[in-house]
């Protein structure tokens, strides 16, 4: 590569400067991404010396011949988790990072075999070195590594790209680089210790070239060591091998600690997720960095240098130097009081520091600029955080300036040093791979429960004085063991039938009180919320029309975890708790997250079409996972081509077991199969005792018809499954039996609701519904009609795709005002007592013209509609200004449900007579469910000004 400093610079995807142990890591993911085909990425490496030489002791940070304490087994690929980052192929770019592990290059050196045998004792640095050095010779496909000593970092004009200023080894103008993001690697400028000039040449630096330690006097020399972290180390170990007779003193503010290789301390540094490293407070992830940084030394050589009789640790701080004869004085801050020492020698290893670094690289006006985008980055205030996102760039800022050095506070303290490489890797390329990688999924988890202990471990190590707490500490390690331990399903029970018992009560339910609100940010077309909460344990699950998942404790209203998924849904979603597992979905996957801590365990991509989606809650039962997809995406626009198809799903594991399609493939019409589309489930399914499975089928289209084809005629014959309930084989996906509702459906009239199972004089039943306006009841067995119940508005155009079907077209009105309509009849699922059938309903009509345009009406209003459950009969009716499109749920003797003007309505089951009733926060169109003495309903539509969405809890008593 070369530039003259004027023209346009070349352009790399990503920059780095200093090829070190990140710079290697990365460039071994690139070469494999690329080699296996699933990327085009091009990386462009500065290095002002040669690869890996801090390690091979050229730059003066070590000699090279200090012990690494980090176990080299920990190489560029480490965790090899990279299926978190990159699903679908994170384990084959594992395997692919295999031939650049530290196994295979010590294996191809003859240094493998012995080194095991050894005992896998701690190899040193340039051993390191040497290895990073063979990393970045073989990483070479889409890598290009460069020698130069970088001069400015500055942005291009339309501050879109980085543009590096780099000085090589000919003389002229710097050359420019260019790249989509940047990232910037090593220590820092050396921090400068105060001394007066005349003490100058007794005053050495760690990053100094080691070679001039020589100049200290070959005899016993008095040094002393200022500082404490780990350059002081590295000096301390070069100093006495170098001077065996000199008598040495680190002042160290603190005691110096190295880290040891515990397992909940290594967590800590491989995957800062697996402990919600995110979810500590500020304080504790300052102190656990603070004091269990991981060095570069063992902790056998520090206990063995520290018992020498030359070496000596002394606590305190050293503030000046100043001439004393031929020898230096030191100016002491100690616990005691201030203090003096004399030295022969001093060696400044108080670190480095990289913003200062960064402060010489960025100038002026770009300083100014990066500050007016993030936020203050050198003139911080004391103790401020400097906040960096999931891919270790600086938060907020475009285009991505990677700091891993930096990061460690924000992000993980594995990402500063030696700790996660591999997921370092990760992290920085996944922005440049959108189409590989799911950011923030799983990896970005809140986790809770499962991190208490080692939680309670980093407050242990950084001494849990009355610094760091856990942003639920109490409520999670009291519910540690609590969550999951029972099943919960958005109907309540397999059988779908939203009822719960408890001491909430006709007599008991005006001493309903608000328990507490948990705010929501996510957004989309139909608000926040959509879904049913499902509770298990004394723990809430929710999930957002984002797809994110929350756990929720019942008691506190204490979010615990939350999964975020980040991917729109149109709803009405939802999960599922069963052996301790959550089970959800996304618009395009299913998912098990681990109940106790949010971790995404799988993930299984069900779409196969553009446009294919999901949006419901999955079926759990019997170690089988149920999710359909829909030809609908959150755009709610039907798309062609599409059947809706059932997965069975291996709940361990997510692997596909079975599919039914619930519309065939061909879409009944071979002509016109791009136009037609249908079918798919809005809710989880039913399960008897016997393995059998029931769900309500969704909607054909095009409705009513398309251009030159109206009412439907794209798509001849009843269009089965769609608008039926099925009943299929749990196990194998068989169909036993289907009832359609409404064959050749022209008015959008999905059979969606969730059927419920009941008895009837001994008869086990199906009771299904839809936006049809129809409630109907068959034979669980057979399939056969038991009763058929018409509720809420309908105005005689029940049959008309029956006539569209048979071809009576001139039956068929040219205009007309349609019940119930797009939005009408029965959408929310219903609930049921032992006697009593609660069915919301939706007043709303559509208009239909020509039998190929529809519109909507202008009516909106609701009812709740109580039926006999063994006849169907009407017991009474309530109506409401507003409609319920979310699910109401049965406890006792009264039916609790809300409206989509944000009032939450509990009325008595016998009569519908109002007992109780609060306004939300928010209107709603989600499902709530009950558990012992708590209501838990989400307010997730904002329909007027100052109302914010929430998942809301009201207890007896508040």
């Amino acid at each position: 590569m070369s530039g003259d400093g004027r023209g346009e610079a070349p352009e790399s995807d990503l920059l780095i400067v200093g090829a070190g142990a990140k710079a290697a890591a990365i460039a071994a993911k690139v070469d494999a991404l690329n080699r296996l085909g699933h990327a085009r990425l091009t990386v462009t490496i500065v290095e002002k010396t040669e690869p890996a030489a801090s390690w091979l002791g050229l730059n003066g940070m070590t000699s090279g011949e200090e012990p690494l304490a980090v176990p080299p087994i920990k190489d560029v690929g480490f965790p090899y988790r990279s299926s978190r980052q990159f699903p679908e192929i994170g384990d084959q770019l594992d395997a692919a990072l295999l031939p650049l592990s530290w196994q295979r290059h010590s294996i191809e050196r003859g240094e493998y075999a012995p080194w095991v045998n050894s005992g896998a004792p701690p190899i040193l640095h340039r051993d390191y070195g040497t290895y990073l050095g063979w990393v970045l010779a073989r990483a070479s496909e889409g890598v290009t590594t460069v020698r130069g000593r970088v001069v400015a970092v500055s942005l291009d004009a339309a501050r879109e790209r980085w543009v590096v200023e780099f000085e090589g080894e000919e003389d002229g103008p710097p050359t420019r680089l260019a790249g989509r993001a940047l990232l910037l690697t090593g220590p820092g400028a050396h921090r400068a210790f105060p001394h007066d000039p005349a003490v100058e040449p007794l005053v050495l630096h760690c990053d100094s070239r080691r070679g001039e330690f020589a100049r200290l006097p070959d005899r016993e020399v008095d040094v002393a060591i200022v500082g404490g972290g780990e350059s002081a180390l590295s000096a301390f170990v070069f100093l006495r091998s170098l001077r065996p007779g000199a008598r040495i003193t680190v002042y160290t503010p603190t005691l110096p600690l190295s880290r040891g290789e515990s397992f909940l301390e290594n967590r800590v540094f491989a995957d800062p997720d697996d402990v919600g490293w995110a979810a500590l407070d500020l304080e504790t992830r300052r102190d656990f960095v603070k004091h269990c940084d991981r060095g570069v030394f063992d902790a056998t050589v520090i206990a063995r240098l520290a018992g020498e009789e030359r070496c000596a640790f002394e606590l305190g701080r050293a503030v000046h130097a100043s001439a004393a004869g031929e020898g230096v004085e030191l100016a002491l801050e100690t616990p005691t009081g201030p203090a003096t020492a004399r030295h022969d020698y001093v060696i400044n290893c108080t670190g480095f520091d990289l913003l200062a670094q960064l402060r010489g690289l960025f100038a002026e006006p770009v300083r100014t600029e990066l500050e007016s985008r993030v936020g203050p980055i050198w003139d911080r205030e004391p103790q401020t955080e400097l906040r960096f996102d999931r891919s270790l760039a600086l938060d907020g800022l475009e285009p991505r300036l990677h700091i891993p050095g930096l990061a460690g506070l924000s992000q993980g303290p594995g990402f500063a040093n030696l700790g996660s490489l591999g997921l370092l890797a990760n992290r920085v390329l996944g922005p440049l791979l959108p189409a590989l990688t799911q950011i923030g999924k799983g990896a970005a988890a809140k986790r809770g429960a499962a991190a208490v202990l080692t939680i309670l471990m980093i407050a242990l190590l950084v001494g849990c004085g009355g610094g760091g707490t856990y942003s639920a500490t109490e409520p999670v390690e009291e519910e540690a063991n609590l969550p999951a331990k029972e099943p919960a399903f958005p109907g309540v029970d397999l059988a779908n039938t939203r009822f719960v018992e408890g001491p909430i009560t006709k007599a008991t339910a005006p001493q309903l009180e608000l328990a507490w609100e948990v705010p929501s940010e996510a957004q989309s077309t139909f608000g926040a919320f959509a879904a049913s909460p499902v509770v298990s344990g004394g723990i809430v699950y929710m999930q957002d029309l984002e797809s994110n998942v929350s756990a929720v404790s019942l008691a506190t209203g204490e979010v615990l975890w939350e999964a975020r998924m980040e991917d729109p849904d149109q709803g009405p979603n939802g999960v599922t708790v069963e052996g301790g597992k959550v089970f959800g979905a996304t618009s395009t996957t299913a998912f098990a997250i681990d109940a106790a801590s949010g971790e995404v365990l799988w993930e299984t991509n069900l779409t196969t079409i553009p446009k294919e989606a999901i949006d419901m809650s999955p079926g759990v039962h019997d170690g089988m996972v149920y999710v359909s997809t829909v030809p609908t995406d959150v755009t709610s626009a039907y798309n062609g081509g599409i059947a809706g198809v059932l997965w069975a799903l291996d709940a361990k594991t997510g692997a596909k077991k079975w599919h039914f399609d619930t519309a065939p493939k061909g879409l009944w019409s071979k002509k016109n199969k791009t136009i037609n589309a249908g079918g798919g489930l809005w809710y989880a399914p039913s399960f008897d005792e016997e393995g059998g499975m029931y769900a309500g089928v969704g909607n054909p289209v095009p409705f009513p018809g398309a251009p030159g084809r109206p009412w439907g005629a794209s798509r001849p014959g009843p269009n089965l499954y769609t608008d039926s309930m099925v009943k299929l084989n749990a196990k194998t996906g068989k169909l036993e039996w289907y009832y359609q509702v409404t064959p050749h459906d022209v008015y959008d009239w999905d059979f969606q609701d969730p059927p419920i199972l009941a008895e009837i004089g001994g008869k086990k039943v199906a009771i299904g519904a839809g936006k049809s306006g129809q409630v109907v009841a068959v034979d669980a067995k057979t399939g056969k009609l038991v009763w058929k119940t018409p509720v809420g508005k309908h105005n005689g155009h029940d049959e008309d795709g029956v006539l569209a079907m048979r071809g009576e077209t001139k039956k068929l009105p040219k205009q007309a005002t349609v019940y119930p309509g797009l939005l009408g009849g029965v959408i929310a699922p219903m609930a049921a007592s032992k006697t009593t059938l609660f069915v919301p309903v939706v007043n709303h009509p559509l208009t239909v013209s020509k039998g190929v345009e529809i519109g909507e009406g202008e009516e909106m209003g609701g009812e709740m509609v109580a039926l006999d459950i063994a006849t169907g009969k009407e017991l009474w009716s309530e109506e409401y200004e507003a409609p319920a499109f979310g699910a109401p749920v049965a406890v006792n003797d009264m039916v609790f449900f809300a409206t989509f003007d944000g009032t939450l309505h509990g009325l008595a089951g016998s009569s519908g007579k109002e007992v109780w009733s609060e306004t939300l926060p928010a209107g709603s169109n989600s499902g709530m469910t009950a558990s012992g003495d708590t209501l838990v309903v989400p307010a997730g539509l904002a329909v007027a000004e100052g109302q914010t969405p929430a998942l809301v809890a009201y207890r007896l008593g508040g």
